[in-house]
């Protein structure tokens, strides 16, 4: 079969510093796997590095039954601004373009958001009277409206409306809908008045646990242990590996760190490795605390080995509507590490890391819940290590990729024929 993704706020394996594969590229490869022919449509713009990979539309071959096309749009510095937007637009029209000249598909996936390229794959679809499946990863437009106060909600009414038109068009027309967790497809079909679809369907985010080249291990082993970060059985060490965004509560966490009791800064260490709106802040937080490592941007390869050396993972994720019905990357990546979650984020991550025993938790933006939390978990050192096996027993059950993405593949090739079995 002939299948398109659409999905471009991810990596691709030729960008700089050993990237770190998510949904789409890992579906991507297994359906290569299986025999199917791939177009994976992505950005010109790399979204985590805030770079741009070419200077016009430019498809980068084949490579075994894989081809990826990076859709030209300008770039942008920072993930709530104009010139996203803009970019988000240019990219969909880059797809309606050059998909003139490819022969048609036998089915598209395309993830949402972005709205615009989702709107454009569906446009195509129709025309071409190819099956449609939209796969929900974000509540947009609803968390771009929830952020927006007083004037610039006024003046953002237009193109909100336009996006929640864009949306219920996507979802009525869509052959099939899917969502990282049920509560995604719920709001889905719920906030756009459409009571069922014949086709609904949940696969959990899932990430691959990064396999480093043995070279690439060793530089990263000898990077950390320059920076002090070792497992030497004294300190208890926090990792957070993500975006420096303001939807995320680092600062709580930051500043519950800063007024640790000396002898418990002495006895952990907290890396947030990252880069984002919220870099400089941070920085200035954490200046003169040597406990808190700031070490900017990290590779996939360096990140594996530095939550190998960790014994707990920190998902500082606010409460907002779309992370509360969620389960965010972070958590798979977390347990498949064998390591227990640190967290303020209510709803179905906690519901779990509660059930599970693998958890520690404080409320949001309570500095004085966030250091009584950090405390239980220098005192509690012995007990992280007895989390490990549930941790990895919970990633086994809900989050290996080895078992949702073969479903997930099945799923594509039903809907594009019915036949398969």
């Amino acid at each position: 079969m002939r299948i398109w993704i659409l999905n471009v706020g991810e990596e691709i394996p030729t960008d700089p510093g050993s990237p770190r594969l998510l949904r789409a590229a890992i579906l991507a490869r297994e359906l290569t796997r299986r025999g199917h022919q791939v177009t994976w449509w992505n950005s010109s713009v790399n979204h985590q590095q805030k770079i741009q990979r070419v200077a016009r539309t430019t498809s980068l071959g084949v490579t075994d039954g894989l081809e990826t096309v990076l859709l030209w749009g300008r770039l942008y510095g920072s993930n709530r601004s104009l010139a996203r937007i803009a970019s988000n637009f240019e990219s969909a029209a880059a797809f309606l373009m050059e998909s003139r000249h490819r022969e048609v598909p036998d089915i598209i996936l395309a993830g949402y958001p972005t709205i615009e390229l989702a709107a454009a794959a569906l446009l195509y679809s129709r025309r071409h009277s190819v099956p449609f499946v939209v796969d929900f990863r974000d509540m947009w437009p609803d968390i771009i409206k929830d952020e927006l106060k007083g004037f610039r909600r006024i003046a953002a009414a237009p193109l909100l409306l336009l996006w929640r038109m864009m949306k219920k068009w996507i979802v009525s027309r869509s052959t099939a809908v899917v969502g990282v967790t049920q509560g995604f497809v719920d709001w889905a079909l719920g906030t756009t008045g459409v009571s069922a679809k014949d086709v609904t369907r949940v696969f959990h985010l899932a990430v691959d646990p990064c396999q480093p080249a043995p070279e690439r291990i060793e530089e990263a082993e000898s990077y950390w242990t320059s920076l002090g970060i070792i497992d030497d059985g004294s300190t208890v060490i926090l990792t957070y590996a993500g975006a420096f965004s303001e939807r995320y509560d680092l600062d709580t966490l930051v500043r519950a760190a800063c007024e640790l009791p000396k002898e418990y800064k002495r006895r952990l260490k907290i890396v947030l490795c990252g880069r984002g709106d919220m870099s400089v802040p941070l920085r200035h937080l954490a200046a003169g605390q040597p406990h808190i490592i700031l070490p900017g941007w990290r590779s996939a390869s360096e990140i594996r080995v530095l939550l190998g050396r960790s014994h707990i993972g920190l998902l500082p994720y606010r409460s907002t509507k779309d992370y509360v019905c969620h389960f965010p990357n972070k958590v798979g990546e977390y347990l498949s590490a064998q390591l227990p979650i640190l967290t303020g984020l209510t709803g179905q991550t906690r519901q779990l890391l509660e059930e599970r025993g693998i958890g520690y938790f404080y409320d949001e933006c309570s500095v004085q819940a966030a250091k009584q939390a950090l405390i239980a978990v220098v005192d509690g050192r012995e007990a992280l290590l007895g989390m490990r096996g549930k941790a990895l027993e919970a990633y086994a059950e809900l989050f290996d990729p080895k078992r949702i993405y073969p479903e997930y593949c099945r799923f594509i090739e039903r809907l594009a024929d019915p036949n398969v079995a």
